[in-house]
């Protein structure tokens, strides 16, 4: 009786698991209790010389497969590049195509607290901590650039929402445009508009949302609509969904 008893527990526990399966989008490669999405950085502020200085790498799923925002400073923050990701296990590889960098292809590893590798044409071994990006942890004063996000979980639904990560590059900003309405879409890196505390962009046509998007920013958040459509959309400042 008691082996009977053991047997459908664990028959009914494996069935919970395939249905669980079924329903949880693969939001975060994992290997051995890792997960690979989020940010890693060493971005820093130099107060000595006035410099920015370091590597931000923030991965993010999508239906189309993991992507890397990439972004590096030598004193004034680099234009960034969105890339796509090659995850196996714990190794992460991703190539930058710069004809006056070095870079070329990136090959590392990530742990439960960082990433760490280097790319083919340098001698330098990046080490990368995972923490908030540098532009939601410069929130001294209030900026244009920080993490906008609605996305979240909806049993039965998958993720649903949307994100809007806008970083400063070279002379402009840049939003990283993700929406979801059950499995994320292929982020898109667009360059914005800003004036004072309002924004814009605009998406290409084919896209869900299509048009230009025109919102303004506060401490607490951003509120915008599309020219598509009436949908108003309300975005908290905060951490990333995949952080």
């Amino acid at each position: 009786m008691r082996c009977r008893r053991a047997y459908l527990t664990i028959k009914y526990l494996s069935f919970i698991v395939v249905c669980l399966s079924a329903y949880i989008p693969n939001i975060a490669l994992c290997y051995d209790g890792l997960k690979a999405t989020g940010c890693y950085s060493n971005l820093y502020y130099n107060d000595e010389g006035g410099d920015l200085l370091g590597y931000e790498f923030c991965i993010v799923n999508s239906n189309k497969g993991h992507h890397v925002l990439y972004q590096e400073s030598s004193g004034w923050p680099d234009v960034p590049l969105l890339l796509p990701v090659i995850i196996e296990n714990n190794k992460i590889s991703f190539t930058v195509s710069l004809d006056d960098k070095f870079p070329g292809k990136f090959n590392g590893m990530i742990t439960n607290h960082r990433l760490k590798g280097k790319f083919s044409n340098s001698e330098e071994y990046i080490t990368l901590k995972r923490k908030s990006s540098y532009w939601i942890r410069n929130n001294k004063y209030l900026t244009v650039e920080g993490c906008y996000s609605n996305m979240h979980y909806v049993n039965g639904r998958g993720i649903i929402g949307y994100e809007f990560f806008i970083v400063l590059g070279k002379d402009n900003s840049y939003i990283l445009y993700q929406e979801s309405s059950g499995e994320p879409a292929m982020p898109l890196l667009l360059p914005i508009i800003k004036k004072d505390y309002s924004i814009s962009f605009t998406l290409p046509q084919g896209d869900s949302h299509h048009g230009q998007f025109n919102g303004t920013i506060t401490a607490n958040g951003l509120t915008g609509n599309f020219s598509s459509n009436d949908e108003q959309i309300v975005l908290k400042r905060k951490y990333s969904y995949w952080q």
